[in-house]
């Protein structure tokens, strides 16, 4: 959900139609927290600035488009509401392009990954995904510490240790928020979880 370019991603695809690619997909009350709420705050207030409710103003068309198919109108749109719709648009790109690239050439290199199967996902089944073979028992063990770092730390700070957020972000939705999830994204989320389970299954992941 931060890849400005999800847009031009159907194009990416037809230029480089056998190259692996994968979509990282998260719950998505937890992603609009994320979006809509600083990490320091107590009390619940809603960010000003934040890449989902750029375009809240002047509502572009797709935008306009996913609201109406809900019976909304986008300008009427609170603010989780329209960040949920914002993120509807990438997910429903993502979906698209999935099952453009299997119709047109019958074979589909994208792989739907739920961050909830981070860090395992990635030497379980990613490596042979991107055709990197097996890693081997040290390589996994290197990667298993590796993954206990935070990744976002600035440069020359202590190094921290990740702790996953999952919890604290459900705890801080509120019901604006969740609402929105579920009229918004909770559809898409189940149709990633149905490919990403039935990839597994296939032992494609």
């Amino acid at each position: 959900h931060k890849m400005p370019s999800m847009p031009w991603m159907s194009h990416f695809l037809e230029t480089f139609p056998n190259t692996p690619w994968i979509y990282l997909y998260r719950d998505p009350v937890e992603v609009l927290v994320s979006h809509l709420i600083l990490e320091s705050q107590v009390t619940l207030q809603y960010k000003e600035i934040t890449p989902c409710l750029r375009q809240r103003r002047h509502p572009p068309d797709s935008i306009q488009q996913i609201a109406e198919k809900m019976g909304r109108e986008a300008w009427k749109l609170s603010k989780p509401e329209f960040c949920a719709a914002y993120l509807a648009e990438l997910r429903d790109t993502a979906l698209n392009a999935f099952y453009q690239q299997n119709q047109t050439s019958g074979k589909n290199m994208g792989r739907f990954v739920n961050y909830a199967n981070l860090p395992n996902v990635l030497w379980d089944s990613l490596f042979v995904h991107f055709g990197l073979g097996m890693p081997d028992e040290r390589e996994i063990e290197r990667m298993r510490e590796v993954s206990n770092l935070y990744s976002k730390q600035g440069g020359g700070q202590e190094v921290t240790f990740f702790h996953g957020d999952a919890a604290d972000k459900q705890q801080r939705a509120d019901k604006a928020i969740r609402d929105a999830a579920n009229v918004f994204l909770r559809e898409s989320f189940r149709v990633m979880e149905h490919l990403s389970m039935e990839q597994s299954s296939q032992g494609l992941l």
